[in-house]
């Protein structure tokens, strides 16, 4: 092997290791950039379907009713939403609303911001405004409840987490409504399971129908924890369901998969098949994932489907579910982040219309802008629509879904500005059909509820619907418009006038539109009188009464200069440019010709000099300066080593870098020293534009060694 042959080898071995330090470095970038926008990959999710099935175990319930429960009975409560003089905190409301708009209403209380706490139920017939004192079970330290609408009449199903004092925190809490207004009839089932090992409830949410038998009400997703000598199970995926009329109850779970934080349940009752989604760490992968079971409500003992929502790409995750179904339409939607920044959260929307889990797919975004938008929640209206709920700087806000989720409604605002909603798991509910929400909010020290009719959307939040706003985008709750023309004073776009007379629809209210009789919703008007351009019969920007050319709807005669004044029209040359504005008025040049920009036209220029260095370019007869030897380089000094003609500044070999004469590995690595460590520049600049893509980068220099090494195209430098 020669000499040159090894030194090339050489060469190529240094060139390799600065060219991968430069894709290092622009993959470095891409990290960067990837955790500085979250929202990517929104698609690539994928499911897989689990094959495994629950393990079961049944227990009789224990009954209790208002004359005989198992534990104290509370008849009166603090209503929702009031300042108190002391410390009070409302939290995690659950609510329920009947097909006659009468509501339940659950919620933790803390009294002077003290625990343990208090679940209390309360009843409105009337929108929320007010609440009956009725009442609670003296189980205390309970936390988030759930309230589910049965389907008829006014009767609900509740359950919420039992506290570690409550059979280890593992006693399951049934609780029925069967009048909400009628705490006589309130009762339920209370069931221990921490006799066999369960322990620490961590989350639960319950769903119902009333499709099947009276007391086959639905089910309760909880996590819970077990234990026993030999097995230990942190967190598993449960539901509990009633399998008689007697009261035996089942408790069915996947043991292998554990590590669950959240759950949402939600019956489809036009098909009786029952969802649960439960988000979970996933440790072997390092991803928070989702995972959904899918039963039957009117045979629980049916083998049930589950499947995992995943993303393949292991460093996005997905929290905090919300499950909604009917007609065997099933939506999810979720909080997704990419990397560690939890903090920059979208909300996603997966959903299917076959009614089977495992045939879920990515559908839409129902929020992704730069803002974190988290704790979502989600109910079936009717049809294909839904409404979702979530958290966005302190407020709550709102989007709708009329087709099934392929698409969502611009959020809107449901909260008011300042209120103060806490961005924490289940500070906020939706009612059955998404009729009415309700959600925790800070007042001074107290944290308390409020409520909002939802399908009473208020986007300015001035206390008027947005469809009977007047102004329903800028906030205007005395609704004034002094030209009664329907739209308010505060957005009247043409006060005095009424903004819905538009003769040529182009968006703007004949009163106010500069062209009433000729559409133009940009309302151009280039000469500024007043008179848009579509219909101005002589727009004429300098003022001299002469048109401007291209301007269609102009009558009166062009103007030979049109953006300077010259009432005259001289024009000594006859080249149809005014003298005013002819670059050589002495010369006919109709096309103003001026290559080097000088404002001299190139048929009078004495020195057509592109460069601005001094000499002429060649092909310009008129020239009186010297011939410049390099005419696209800047180069008064006309320097030309070699005598040949062309001066030195253009006088280079293309890909030839380092200038050393020809064009080898050495000319890559100068280039990569040049844009990765501040070396010299090529000389000149243009020879190192091996790829002809404008910049030097370490495109070059990749460019240059496949030249080299791999016989590609040779330097094309322009």
């Amino acid at each position: 092997m020669n000499t040159d042959s090894i030194m090339d080898r050489r060469r190529l071995i240094v060139a390799g290791f600065f060219l991968a330090a430069a894709v290092a470095v622009c993959c470095l970038a891409d990290a960067v950039s990837a955790s500085e926008v979250p929202r990517r990959g929104i698609a690539a999710a994928v499911i897989i379907p689990v094959a495994d099935q629950p393990q079961r175990m049944t227990v009789m319930g224990q009954r209790w009713t208002k004359d005989a429960p198992p534990f104290d009975w509370q008849s009166s409560a603090p209503a929702p939403g009031e300042d108190k003089s002391a410390m009070e905190w409302y939290r995690h409301p659950a609510l329920g609303a009947a097909a006659d708009g009468a509501l339940l209403l659950g919620y933790e209380y803390y009294s002077n911001g003290l625990g343990p706490s208090t679940i209390y139920w309360q009843a409105s017939d009337d929108t929320a405004a007010t609440w009956s004192s009725c009442c609670a079970f003296d189980i205390y330290g309970g936390t988030y409840p759930s309230v589910a609408y049965w389907g008829s009449g006014r009767t609900f199903i509740g359950t919420y987490l039992a506290p570690s004092s409550f059979f280890n925190g593992a006693g399951v809490i049934l609780l029925e409504f069967v009048d909400a207004l009628d705490p006589d009839s309130w009762g339920g089932y209370w069931n221990d399971y921490s006799v066999a090992g369960w322990h620490d409830m961590r989350a639960g949410d319950v769903a119902a129908d009333n499709h099947q038998q009276s007391w086959n009400w639905g089910l309760i997703s909880l996590v819970m924890s077990y234990t026993d000598p030999d097995t230990s199970i942190a967190d598993a995926p449960h539901i509990f369901s009633q399998l008689s009329a007697a009261g035996l109850m089942q408790l069915s779970w996947y043991p292998n998969f554990p590590d669950c934080r959240t759950t949402a349940a939600a019956i489809d009752p036009k098909t009786s098949k029952t969802y649960a989604v439960y988000d979970r760490w996933n440790a072997t992968d390092s991803q928070w994932q989702l995972f959904i079971r899918q039963d039957f409500q009117n045979d629980w003992d049916l083998q049930p489907d589950a499947a995992i929502l995943r993303y393949e790409t292991l460093t996005q995750h997905l929290r905090y579910p919300a499950i909604a179904a009917d007609s065997g339409r099933v939506l999810i939607v979720g909080e997704v982040y990419a990397g560690v920044d939890s903090t920059a959260t979208d909300i996603i929307c997966w959903g299917t219309a076959s009614g089977d889990v495992d045939s879920l797919q990515y559908l839409s975004a129902v929020a992704a802008t730069g803002d974190r938008e988290s704790r979502p929640r989600l109910s079936h209206v009717a049809g294909d629509e839904f409404i979702c709920t979530f958290m966005k700087n302190g407020r709550l806000w709102s989007s709708r879904t009329d087709d099934g989720g392929a698409g969502w409604s611009i959020p809107t605002p449901v909260s008011g500005l300042g209120e103060g909603v806490p961005d924490g798991y289940r500070a906020n509910d939706i009612s059955d059909r998404g009729w009415m929400t309700g959600w925790q909010y800070a007042s001074g020290s107290d944290s308390l509820l409020h409520f909002a009719a939802l399908d009473c959307i208020d986007a300015d939040v001035d206390g008027v619907c947005d469809d009977e706003d007047n102004c329903p985008g800028v906030a205007n709750p005395t609704q004034t418009d002094a030209d009664g023309d329907g739209v308010g004073d505060a957005c009247d776009v043409c006060p005095g006038y009424d903004d819905h007379l538009d003769a040529d629809l182009d968006g703007l209210a004949d009163g106010c539109d500069n062209c009433p009789a000729a559409a133009n919703a940009d309302q151009a008007d280039a000469d500024g009188d007043g008179i848009g351009d579509v219909c101005d019969l002589c727009t004429d920007t300098d003022g001299d009464g002469f048109g401007n050319p291209g301007y269609p709807a102009n009558t009166c005669a062009l103007d030979n200069c049109p953006a300077v004044a010259n009432p005259s029209q001289a024009d000594l040359d006859g080249d149809g440019a005014g003298d005013d504005c002819d670059n050589c008025p002495s010369t006919s040049n109709p096309d103003q010709a001026d290559a080097d920009g000088d404002a001299t036209g190139d048929l009078c220029d004495l020195c057509t000099d592109f460069d601005a260095d001094g000499y002429g370019d060649p092909g310009f007869p008129l020239n009186t300066c010297p011939l410049d030897n390099c005419p696209s380089q800047f180069n008064p000094t006309q320097a030309d080593s070699n005598s040949d003609g062309i001066g030195d500044a253009c006088d280079f070999l293309c890909g030839d870098a380092n200038r050393d004469g020809s064009v080898n590995v050495g000319d890559a690595i100068y280039i990569v020293n040049y844009v990765f460590r501040g070396g010299p520049a090529p000389g000149p600049l243009g020879a190192g534009d091996a790829n002809c893509d404008g910049p030097i980068n370490v495109g070059d220099a990749v460019y240059i060694v496949n030249y080299v090494f791999r016989g590609g195209p040779a330097p094309c430098c322009p």
